[in-house]
């Protein structure tokens, strides 16, 4: 008997394989095998670069809703100050990166 070269939708469980497309086995193998590597905070920011790029826009967001309840309350001030982070935000993002 040879050995699995692709995995169909009733293998696998999850939304890995929706619509019933036969997926390569190794790459399935990966994808499990990342997954469990990458832990809760992991799955949730992802990794490498793009892990720093979404830890920078949740930051960026959370920094708006503040600004937006620290200018129900009148507090202008306080909005000076986090609307410097969510700029600095902006730069990170958008910045060149160098080697």
């Amino acid at each position: 008997m040879s050995p699995k070269k692709y995995i169909s939708k009733t293998d696998v469980r999850g939304s890995i394989n929706d619509f019933n497309v036969e997926i390569p086995y190794d790459k399935v193998l990966k994808y499990k095998r990342d997954r469990m590597n990458l832990g809760f905070l992991g799955r949730f920011f992802g990794t490498g670069d793009a892990a720093s790029k979404n830890i920078t826009g949740i930051a960026i967001i959370l920094l708006l809703v503040a600004i937006c309840i620290s200018a129900c309350f009148k507090e202008y001030e306080l909005v000076k100050i986090l609307f410097s982070g969510v700029t600095l935000g902006l730069g990170f993002l958008a910045g060149k990166k160098t080697s």
